[in-house]
């Protein structure tokens, strides 16, 4: 197992990561849905905007920490080698902004590998209303 990282540096990263998929968010919000589809109910939608934020989260998330495991809600994973792992959620809300409200977030949690719910050290999100 690999050297346990500060948390302040899983915080600043967690931030990053959260913002910068918030302003491409912010970026699909104002140029209009599109790729709509459902998944395992009618109500249970995603966008263009989910898969592509998703896409922008591992991206960063990747480069920074190479060997964490990581879970994404449309569809992105992989096994890791340092025990850590790393949930996202690129748009928590997709319900919200599909009709336009502004109550939707990107959302990420990182702990410990088997139970991501346990040890949580840090979590971010980015706000659309962009209060953080």
């Amino acid at each position: 197992m690999h050297a346990a990282p500060e948390p302040s540096e899983l915080r600043e990263l967690a931030v990053r990561a959260a913002r910068e998929t918030g302003a491409l968010l912010q970026h699909h919000n104002v140029r209009g849905l599109r790729g709509l589809d459902t998944k395992s109910t009618k109500t249970d939608m995603v966008s263009d905007a989910d898969r592509e934020a998703e896409e922008l989260l591992v991206q960063i998330l990747t480069e920074a920490r190479p060997n964490d495991a990581l879970l994404g809600e449309e569809g992105a994973g992989r096994e890791g080698t340092t025990g850590l792992r790393w949930v996202v959620d690129p748009l928590d809300g997709t319900t919200n902004f599909v009709f336009g409200y502004p109550q939707w977030a990107v959302a990420r949690r990182r702990g410990l590998r088997p139970e991501p719910r346990r040890d949580v050290r840090c979590g971010a999100w980015a706000w659309h209303d962009a209060q953080r």
